[in-house]
């Protein structure tokens, strides 16, 4: 410490001496000349260049004498100046020039802040008020009002100005807590906090166009107003004129300590006119939270309960109602940029919410969604939300997962591509829709094909719906398949120049799983494919003609909702056709009365159903086979049934059907046709309940033995039957029918079971050709004609190959046979008017095998109930001319050289011939005749029929008549002019002409003559040969004793 001292005085004293020398010995030889004084210049005053007079107005402070200081960033304009510090200055009043500095003097939109009570301003560095440059501020506050603006060169009155008071200011930022009113344009906001962020080097590259950019974002903490009027009208139509006229609600008024209150406005701000004045519509946007503004990338935020407010005067406001938006605007200083409409301003718009809610009554548009983007230089919206969307059009409501919508950006108003991914409902209170309700499970797709036009629909629009489809129909129908995809096509009969175009379907194909359940259509297919047309006028005609035609038509596809009936659906019992097949096309025509079939096609396992009425009851209609062919109008109407391998086509009308490999039925020719061997069953519907159904009161020729029988009524002589097996034809060769003939060919074949009051009976009918004629012929389009259709005759005619045979067999209760009738003729004609008339054309015979013994004669007679049921009786006759039966009165003539043979047979299937029968043995008759009558006896007409007992019948033969028979009494020989037999009597009748008498003659059972002689009449019974009556004109009684006497 003390050698420290020492040194520290040493040095001291050292230098105190070299001061002292220096002061003695140089400073008196170092002295200035001497220099003239002269007075200095006065401070130099600045006057403000052309870098900064368009920013001034003529007379302006800042184009006068002013203090100009020049920073890297801008310059400060003021008139006083008074240092706190070397780095801190309150200059008044003063100017803020941001963007015209050394480095950015080039901007032709400088950021300008004025203050007339000036700013405490603290610089980074001292300041020098002479050298004309400033360091950068470091930090500043405003004092007062101030008023911030952006001039725009090129549109003056979009031009930004902002007032407010007490603003603070640094390199970075602008900003201030007070109320801040902002005008851009005609566009007003009023708020409060707000802070500008100055633009650095770093954000300046992301400005748009590679601009030198002033201003980076503006943070309003809290906005309480913002208005933007439309001059020309709203962003869209009002919706209508007659809502109440909209008003604005007033603005909020200031703080009590805002300074804006003592704030005069601006001159280009004065008479900013409201929606009331000059404008008719105006934008207004409300938000709880926060608003940003990024001007690099000219990007809009707001945060918490943001409300968009369109209102048009004198109509309904359009509300946006979110949580946060984000709208992001087309460099709206670029003038380059042609804008036609507003979403040309727009860049892109991005909304959330939870959610969020756009109500535009003016578009009769409702959206809810979570978040929607919109992109608008790429035409794209999309919508999507953790709960979907939902979207209200009129009266069309839609709940989807999500929506994508692609459209040209360059016409926005053209219609785009929707895209809705995922589960989707859809439904629909429009009555003019034939959709009530349509869902999917994996997505809806609609896009155009073609060029739009804005006004109208100029091309075809497709669309194509995804996963386990679901439609509800208005008339309460279903529709269901796994995917659905068509071609929608503007209305030709819609006036091009309507302001509201009106798409119909072209074509539309359901695929997977189809099913169509509607009012008057039901139809299942793996493939549906619809094809529209558009109605001509002879189609339009044949629509309209048949306005009358039954509720069952399947001509009409789909039933439309008539006017002033209610559109909720009603449940009621209906018939309607049902479709199914693997494949199923349809050509439909579209009009006013419904959606009509003109050309529909069914492929694969086709089966289609239908109830019709026919003869005033309901009877299903079935039609079954490979592929189904209906064509509908153009006047060529066909119905074409084809076959496959394992389905034949296969028409069925009740229990009744036709089968064929292919039936073809031409409503326009009023055909019907099967090309190849088929068969037919007629309905047991459509078939007589009686034998007296035809016509009533039709009287019969009273005729020899029968004429005795009263006429009586249809219901008296009718006789109840059921038909067990309904008739069956079969074909070998085609079937057509003209609507008058019915034609079956090569080879015709008939089966039929029925109960004749309490007689079974199986008829089988052959023949080569079967023709079949109506009265007046029928419609086959129109069912009413089938209604009232009757069968004039029905032909059945036979070749050499192919006889024609009719066989009925009768049946006990228990199964087993009672008789047998065969019956051959070249042709037979069944007439059923008049009860029904059978006529037949010879050469013919007839067959009848029953049980009993041929002596009795009697056939099974009710009369004779003990008979051997064990012997069987057959019965053989020939004609050669005619035959003729009425099946009303139960008669059957034969005509021109008939004969009757009668026999046991051994067998239902043992035959004899009648024509050999000379030498009779015992238990043979024979009957030869010109005419001979069958018929059934009058007194059992109306006596109930018991089972296991025959019917009485009666004979008459007239003409020739000579009848032989042999017995154990004897063989009887006769010739008479007329003769008749009574099974139920066992009685035995002949006459002879007035001059030809009637002649017998009996051969006894050893072989000598009996009696013989004439008789003008004769009554007796065969079994016993006992005379009863008789009229004798000569008798020879040669016989031995024990021949036959008159009693």
């Amino acid at each position: 410490m003390l050698r420290k001292s020492i040194h520290y005085i040493t040095a001291l004293a050292f230098l105190s001496v070299l001061a002292m020398v220096y002061h003695v010995l140089v400073l008196a030889w170092l002295r200035p000349p001497d220099v003239e004084r002269v007075a200095l210049a006065p401070a130099r005053e600045f006057k403000v260049g052309d870098t900064l007079a368009d920013l001034f107005p003529e007379g302006a402070w800042q184009r006068e004498k002013c203090k100009r200081l020049q920073t890297a960033d801008g310059m400060l304009l003021f008139q006083n100046w008074e240092q706190s510090s070397p780095d801190q200055w309150k200059l008044w009043p003063m100017t803020v020039v941001i963007g015209r500095g050394a480095q950015n003097s080039n901007n032709a939109s400088p950021v300008v802040i004025e203050s007339n009570e000036g700013a405490e301003i603290k610089f980074t560095g001292s300041l020098d008020v002479m050298s004309g440059g400033a360091p950068p501020i470091q930090r500043g506050r405003m004092i007062g009002v101030v008023q911030i603006s952006r001039p725009n060169p090129t549109t003056p009155s979009q031009s930004l100005f902002i007032r407010t008071a007490n603003v603070g200011i640094d390199n970075q930022k602008i900003w201030t807590t007070e109320t801040i009113q902002m005008n851009l344009g005609k566009a007003k906001m009023v708020g409060r906090d707000m802070t500008i962020h100055l633009a650095t080097n770093t954000s300046a590259p992301m400005s748009p166009g590679g601009k030198t950019a002033v201003l980076d974002r503006m943070e309003l903490i809290y906005l309480e107003e913002f208005r933007m009027p439309l001059e020309n009208g709203g962003l869209w139509p009002a919706a209508g004129q007659s809502s109440p006229t909209v008003t604005t609600s007033p603005a909020p008024a200031p703080a009590p300590e805002s300074m804006l209150s003592s704030v005069p406005t601006a001159p280009s701000l004065q008479g900013a006119p409201s929606l009331q004045g000059d404008h008719a519509a105006e934008v207004q946007l409300q938000c709880n939270g926060r608003m940003e503004y990024d001007f690099a990338i000219d990007q809009l935020m707001l945060r918490d309960s943001v409300s968009l407010i369109h209102q048009i005067a004198g109509a309904k406001t359009d509300r946006f109602d979110c949580d946060t938006i984000e709208l992001t605007f087309r460099d709206p200083s670029n003038k380059s940029i042609p804008r036609e409409n507003a979403l040309d301003w727009l860049h892109r718009i991005k909304a959330t919410g939870a959610p969020l809610a756009a109500r535009l009554p003016n578009l009769d548009l409702e959206i809810f969604a979570g978040q929607i983007d919109m992109q608008a230089t790429k035409g794209l919206v999309r919508a999507d939300g953790i709960q979907g969307i939902e979207v209200h059009r009129g009266g069309i409501h839609a709940r989807l997962e999500s929506i994508v919508y692609q459209y040209d950006p360059a016409s926005p108003d053209k219609l785009g591509a929707i895209d809705a991914r995922g589960i989707g409902i859809v439904t629909m209170d429009d009555p003019n829709l034939p959709i009530r309700r349509a869902q999917w499970s994996e997505g809806f797709k609609l896009q155009p094909l073609g060029p739009m036009t804005k006004d109208s629909f100029a091309s075809e629009v497709g669309f194509w719906i995804d996963g386990n489809v679901k439609t509800t129909l208005v008339d309460g129908g279903e529709f269901q398949a796994d995917t659905v995809e068509g071609v929608l096509k503007p209305d030709p009969r819609q006036d091009p120049s309507q302001p509201s175009q009106k798409l119909i379907p072209d074509r539309v194909a359901a695929l997977g799983d189809v099913h169509l359940d509607t009012a008057t259509l039901q139809a299942d297919t793996d493939q549906l494919r619809l094809f529209f047309v558009d109605p001509d006028p002879s189609s339009m005609a044949m629509i309209e003609g048949n306005h009358d035609e039954e509720k069952g038509s399947i001509r009409q596809l789909v039933k439309q909702p008539e006017s002033g009936t209610s559109t909720v659906p009603v449940a009621v019992a209906r018939s309607r056709p049902t479709v199914q097949g693997h494949a199923i096309t349809a050509k439909l025509l579209l009009s006013d009365a419904g959606v009509h079939a003109q050309d529909l096609s069914v492929v694969g396992a086709v089966k289609l159903t239908h109830t019709v009425q026919l003869g005033g009851q309901p009877m299903q209609a079935k039609l079954t086979g490979e592929q189904l062919r209906l064509i509908d109008g153009g006047g060529e109407d066909v119905l074409q049934l084809g076959s496959g391998v394992d389905s034949p086509a296969r028409f069925e009308l009740g229990d009744g059907y036709f089968v064929g490999p292919l039936i073809q039925i031409r409503p326009s020719d009023n055909i019907i046709w099967i090309n190849e061997a088929g068969e037919f069953r007629i309905p047991s519907q459509a078939l007589p309940s009686s034998l007296a159904n035809a016509t009533a009161g039709s009287g019969s020729e009273d005729n020899g033995v029968l004429t005795n029988r009263s006429s009586t009524t249809n219901n008296d002589t009718a006789t109840k039957l059921t038909w067990t097996k309904p008739p069956l034809c079969r074909w070998q060769g085609e079937m057509v029918f003209d609507g008058k003939t019915a034609t079956l060919t090569d080879g015709v074949e008939i089966d039929a079971s029925l109960v004749n009051g309490t007689e079974p009976w199986d008829v089988h009918v052959a023949a080569d050709r079967m023709e079949i004629l109506l009265h007046d012929g029928v419609q086959v389009r129109d069912l009413k004609t089938m209604k009232t259709a009757t069968v004039q005759r029905i032909d059945l005619l036979q070749t050499e190959s192919r006889p024609l045979m009719i066989q009925a067999v009768q049946r006990a209760g228990d199964g087993l046979t009672e008789s047998k009738h065969v019956l051959h003729a070249e042709k037979l004609t069944l007439v059923p008017a008049d009860g029904g008339k059978v006529y037949g054309a010879g050469p013919g015979w007839y067959r009848c095998w029953s049980r009993g013994e041929a002596g009795n004669l009697k056939l099974g007679s009710a009369a004779n109930a003990d008979v051997d049921r064990s012997k069987l009786t057959g019965i053989h006759l020939i004609f050669h001319d005619t035959m003729q039966g009425d099946l009303l009165h139960k008669t059957l003539d034969f005509m021109r050289g008939v004969r009757v043979g009668v026999r046991d047979v051994a067998s239902w299937d043992d035959v004899f011939d009648a024509q050999s029968m000379d030498a009779l043995s015992a238990g043979q008759t024979t009957l030869d005749c010109d005419h001979l009558r069958f018929g059934i006896s009058p007194e059992a007409i109306h006596l109930p029929s018991i089972a296991g007992l025959g019917t009485p019948w009666e004979t008459e033969a007239s003409g020739g008549v000579v009848f032989r028979t042999r017995n154990e009494r004897g063989l009887l020989e006769c010739s008479a002019t007329r003769a008749a037999y009574s099974a139920a009597k066992d009685q035995f009748t002949m006459h002879g002409a007035p001059n030809r008498p009637a002649l017998f003659r009996q051969q006894l059972p050893d072989g000598q003559a009996g009696p013989e002689g004439a008789v003008k009449t004769m009554t007796l019974k065969l079994k016993t040969m006992e005379v009863e009556n008789l009229q004798l004109e000569r008798l020879n009684i040669a016989a031995p004793p024990g021949a036959v006497r008159p009693q």
